[in-house]
C-alpha cells in the first residue's frame, strides 16, 4: 500500500507542475520558408506572446533564431532581430546578425504569408580544401537578404 501512495504522490506532484505550465498564454506556432530568417529554405518553430513572436529555424544549410514585433496598430508590420550560421557545403561558413522588417498580408497574428528584408552583419569563414575545417580566409561585411515564409 504504501508504494501505491508514493507512486500516486509522485505523478500528482508532476502533474500538477505541467498543468501550470499550460496555464502561460503562449501559442507555440509554425512557419515554412526561405531566406535567413528560415536558416535557408526550412522550418521555424515559433512561440507567440501575443505582440512578440520568438522562433528558432533549422534549414538547409543553416539555422537561426529570431524575433519579431509589432510596430503597427494594423499588425501588418513587424521588424525583428534574426542570428544565425549558414553552412557552406563545400567551402565557406557565414555567421550573420542582423535587424528584420516583415510584411505580413493577412496580419501578424493570423496564419499567412510574410515577405521580409534583413539588413546584417556578416563573418565568412573560407575553406580551400575541400570539406576541411582549417580557416584559410576570413571576410566581413555587410548585406541585405529577403525571406519569404508561411506561417500557421
Amino acid at each position: 500500500m504504501y508504494q501505491d501512495e508514493l507512486v500516486f504522490k509522485n505523478l500528482m506532484f508532476c502533474l500538477c507542475g505541467f498543468t501550470s505550465l499550460s496555464c502561460w498564454s503562449t501559442e507555440v506556432d509554425f512557419g515554412l520558408g526561405l531566406g535567413t530568417q528560415y536558416g535557408g529554405v526550412g522550418g521555424q518553430l515559433i512561440i507567440d506572446q501575443q505582440q512578440t513572436k520568438y522562433f528558432i529555424a533549422l534549414g538547409i544549410p543553416g539555422y537561426s533564431i529570431g524575433m519579431k514585433s509589432v510596430i503597427s496598430d494594423h499588425q501588418h508590420h513587424s521588424w525583428g532581430l534574426n542570428a544565425g550560421v549558414i553552412d557552406g557545403i563545400f567551402s565557406s561558413d557565414t555567421q550573420f546578425a542582423g535587424v528584420t522588417y516583415n510584411y505580413h498580408f493577412d496580419g501578424f497574428e493570423n496564419d499567412g504569408w510574410e515577405l521580409g528584408l534583413v539588413a546584417f552583419y556578416y563573418r565568412e569563414k573560407e575553406h580551400k580544401r575541400l570539406f576541411s575545417h582549417i580557416v584559410d580566409e576570413e571576410e566581413t561585411g555587410v548585406g541585405i537578404s529577403f525571406n519569404l515564409g508561411y506561417s500557421f
